[in-house]
């Protein structure tokens, strides 16, 4: 029998954890000089109010121990999740400046948060600050947070998170990393350093920090959400060196299987251990 107690705890949790990051959007818009982008802070706090009260009443109300998830209910977890964080991310984008309803603001999210580029927003060289860092952070989120969240959050609820490299298609032939959690750290610490590096790369070759880091976060991802309408042309005569090249480099590194990296890393220190 499929028990669904599980599954709306887990989905309750990453809703909750959702709606705590919409408070960054929320903070980069108070600090906004520009009176009319400032006041685009209420649909965060919006959406960030409605995304913690709806998934922390839902993994309230679900609250227990998890002893398993079986295979059904590991694919109802997966798809529900995904339109869960989708519904909720969506809600600030509907009630923002960017004027979509929430037809085209789940269409933005869902392009996010899977990072395949589409998007339906004009506008984007006047647009609040806010929503400009939401649809980034939405691909930066989809680039594999979603999954290194889950990973972050499952071992806390007692349960393996490896299942969920079956639901999400990935290679589980080699554990090379048994334990769950230490999967996820070392996978958050690769798609942040990458992430890091290719801001400063940015910023070093004449993108402004700002747009830098939109940038970053949606060239790792391999998304491609701009902070202009013209997206990357319009930085192109920015800097000296070609901007381009930079995130052809590291939307190149974002879509290498990190698990390559890990083993790679791992086969040096056991290599480094044998002629010590």
């Amino acid at each position: 029998m499929l028990a669904f107690r599980p599954v709306v705890l887990v989905i309750g949790v990453l809703v909750a954890a959702l709606g705590v990051m919409m408070l960054i959007p929320m903070c980069v818009d108070l600090l906004s000089t520009d009176d009319v982008h400032r006041a685009d802070w209420t649909a965060f706090a919006t959406g960030a109010i409605i995304s913690v009260l709806a998934g922390g009443g839902a993994a309230a109300a679900s609250w227990g121990p998890i002893h398993q998830i079986n295979i059904r209910e590991g694919f109802l977890l997966t798809a529900a999740s995904w339109l869960a964080l989708v519904a909720f991310a969506a809600i600030p984008l509907a009630n923002g400046g960017l004027e979509l309803t929430y037809v085209d603001a789940f269409f933005e999210a869902m392009s996010g948060l899977t990072t395949t580029g589409a998007t339906v927003v004009t506008g984007l060289d006047d647009a609040p600050p806010g929503a400009l860092l939401w649809r980034s952070m939405l691909q930066w989120f989809g680039g594999v947070g979603v999954v290194i969240m889950a990973f972050a959050v499952l071992p806390a609820l007692k349960v393996g998170g490896m299942q969920i490299f079956k639901n999400e298609a990935w290679d589980t032939s080699e554990k090379f990393i048994a334990n769950a959690t230490q999967y996820s750290v070392a996978l958050s610490l690769i798609y942040l350093f990458l992430t890091v590096v290719c801001f400063l790369s940015l910023w070093a070759f004449g993108m402004p920090p700002w747009h830098a880091l939109n940038h970053a976060l949606t060239t790792v991802s391999t998304g491609g959400f701009s902070t202009r309408d013209a997206s990357l042309g319009a930085f192109l005569t920015v800097g000296r060196a070609p901007l381009d090249l930079v995130v052809t480099v590291f939307m190149i590194l974002g879509s290498l299987p990190f698990g390559i990296i890990l083993i790679a890393g791992l086969a040096r220190r056991l290599e480094t251990s044998v002629h010590r």
